[in-house]
């Protein structure tokens, strides 16, 4: 595609990439990029900002509801004028077109596109005035290990990846198999983390439910539990399926547990570019099979303890029953 076609998409692409933006991050350098970054040992300190600020190379991200990054702009100090990066995504690519800091003349100079396989970055071509650079990913199992770029009339330089990497399309391979070393690692680390929590109270515990956000596809670093004295005040008030419809499944207290912790972090560093609904039904499966284990293994539970996946994004009676059994569902009515 021709610079002046480009140059005379400004318009359209803002607005496409504007539109689709829920989420915008702000910060005082390139605290997020479209590609893995090359390791130059001169990284200067980033800090996160809490409100965008037009000051000299401070950034704005926007980022869609997939958690995929949209918009990049680096202001340049003077009112109104920043390099702009547009970035529409497709299946196995995405594409970034930037233009020029003058806000009256708004030119494509850039142009990139990343190539994608199994969701991991595999080539990223950069096109500007100088000519054409193309870099490639190279992996160890799911690290990854060398960045080769060849630069316009130049040979191909092999370079380290820089250490923290926080770029778009970091991925896992294999979602399916991410999600189910998730639900193993939750199963695992739940129990212990309910029976924490249960020893710091004085009534049983009645439930635990699983507390995410669909709009932000991570999973859960927090539980919400409720003990059975808990229950009783607030049944009093209702004779539905109190703890979704009445007490709406979030009135028990988060509890933070720093084993449950350390894993959703570990595996939502795979997951911020994916969609909630496989995490959403992760949860409801995981809480399934917590329901199936003895109640010994929570501590100090009622004989009714329940398990149930929470999500502040759907309605909590359909998310609760298909997280519970029909026996469970039966004693709570």
């Amino acid at each position: 595609m021709s610079w002046k076609v480009l140059t005379a998409e400004y318009a359209s692409r803002k607005a496409a990439a504007e539109a689709s933006v829920t989420t915008w991050e702000y910060a005082t350098g390139l605290l997020h990029s479209l590609t893995p970054q090359v390791d130059s040992g001169r990284r200067p300190a980033i800090k996160r900002l809490s409100a965008p600020s037009t000051r000299r190379d401070t950034h704005d991200f926007g980022f869609d509801a997939e958690r995929r990054l949209r918009i990049i702009r680096q202001h340049v100090g003077k009112r109104g004028c920043a390099y702009e990066t547009f970035i529409v995504w497709d299946k196995n690519k995405a594409t970034a077109v930037t233009y020029d800091y003058d806000p009256k003349f708004k030119v494509a100079s850039r142009i990139g596109v990343l190539r994608t396989k199994g969701g991991r970055p595999t080539t990223y071509t950069h096109r500007y005035a100088g000519g054409t650079v193309v870099s490639r990913y190279v992996y160890q199992g799911d690290v990854l290990t060398t960045i080769f770029v060849k630069p316009p009339g130049g040979r191909e330089e092999a370079h380290r990846p820089r250490a923290a990497e926080n770029h778009a399309s970091s991925r896992s391979a294999d979602l399916g198999s991410l999600l189910t070393k998730a639900g193993q690692r939750l199963v695992a680390t739940i129990p212990a983390a309910v029976r924490r929590a249960a020893m710091r109270t004085k009534s049983p515990v009645w439930c635990c439910a699983l507390v995410f956000d669909r709009s932000q596809p991570a999973l859960p670093p927090e539980l919400a539990i409720a003990t059975v004295a808990e229950r009783d005040a607030a049944k009093r008030g209702a004779a539905t399926l109190w703890n979704c419809l009445a007490w709406d499944g979030f009135g028990a207290p988060v509890i933070a547990d720093a084993a449950l912790d350390k894993v959703c972090k570990t595996m939502n560093a795979h997951l911020d570019a994916r969609a909630g609904a496989q995490v959403s039904a992760l949860l409801v499966g995981v809480a399934r099979q917590l329901n199936e284990l003895p109640h010994a293994s929570f501590g100090n539970v009622a004989e009714e303890f329940v398990v149930y996946a929470f999500d502040r994004d759907r309605p909590a009676k359909a998310l609760v029953s298909s997280s519970l059994t029909k026996k469970q569902l039966a004693s709570l009515t």
